[in-house]
């Protein structure tokens, strides 16, 4: 291992010192750049591009040398291929290939939004992992699935950025952790499936503020605490399940009085 000192420069002429050793790999270097988003960032030594998995002492980098950064210029492409890393999605998500033919993926070519993916569909494909938080930065999603598969680790709170979402699913994986209480932000929501997870923690209060909540599935976790009060405010409520959890009390008078339930089950 050996010690580096590089010079990279922007597009603008802009310099920046990295101090770094030379066992990292590329996509490691690009996160010293920048760590909010390195997978913008294309860089070139000797006008030849560095390939993300290569090691340094791989590349014709030398201590003191230059190296120069572009920023690519699809971010959303960028994000879905940055997820698929992440995730070792194997399906045909390339930049070779135009998003509207990527499988598992419906895009909305009359928005006026930088991004146009709609839906992401990645039900039953054996992914393992945590749920990347980059997802959260597709803010024209509506529909997220990620059911049937071996996700691990909590839910991430990047996810109520999503305000458009409409109906979110991820159902039968190994999430732990609480349910994020910020999910009370996502206001468009009308289908939320978390059941058949290792869920934790009391229900949040917050999830009363889902005015446009239809369907709310959390059973088969292990939920805690007292079931809030504030469900009773979800006037659009149809079907509600929290059974096989931990939960105790009494089932608040507010929800007992809803009308428009066709499904209705919270038998621990």
């Amino acid at each position: 291992m050996s010690k580096l000192q590089l010079h990279v420069k922007g597009i603008s002429g802009d310099t920046t010192v990295i101090n770094c050793s030379d066992d990292i790999t590329v996509y490691d270097l690009k996160k010293l750049i920048s760590n909010d988003e390195p997978y913008m960032l294309r860089l070139l030594c000797d006008n030849t591009e560095l390939n993300d998995e290569q090691f340094l002492n791989q590349t014709n980098i030398i201590n003191g040398g230059t190296i120069y950064y572009l920023i690519k210029l699809s971010r959303e492409i960028e994000i879905l291929l940055e997820i698929k890393r992440k995730m070792n999605i194997d399906l045909n998500w390339s930049r070779n290939i135009e998003l509207s033919e990527w499988e598992r993926i419906e895009i909305n070519n009359e928005s006026d939004s930088k991004f146009k993916v709609t839906k992401i569909n990645l039900y039953n494909l054996e992914l393992t992992g945590e749920i990347p938080k980059e997802i959260g930065k597709l803010t024209n999603l509506q529909h997220l699935i990620l059911d049937n598969n071996q996700l691990t680790g909590e839910i991430p709170k990047e996810i109520v950025k999503l305000v458009n979402l409409r109906y979110l699913s991820l159902i039968n994986n190994q999430l732990t952790g609480k349910i994020p209480k910020e999910i009370g932000k996502l206001i468009n929501l009308q289908q939320l499936y978390l059941y058949n997870n290792q869920l934790t923690g009391e229900i949040p209060k917050e999830i009363g503020k889902l005015i446009n909540l239809r369907t709310l599935w959390l059973n088969n976790n292990q939920l805690t605490g007292e079931i809030p009060k504030e469900i009773g405010k979800l006037i659009n409520l149809q079907s509600l399940n929290l059974g096989n959890n931990q939960l105790i009390g009494e089932i608040p008078k507010e929800i007992q009085e809803m009308k428009y339930f066709k499904h209705f089950r919270i038998k621990n």
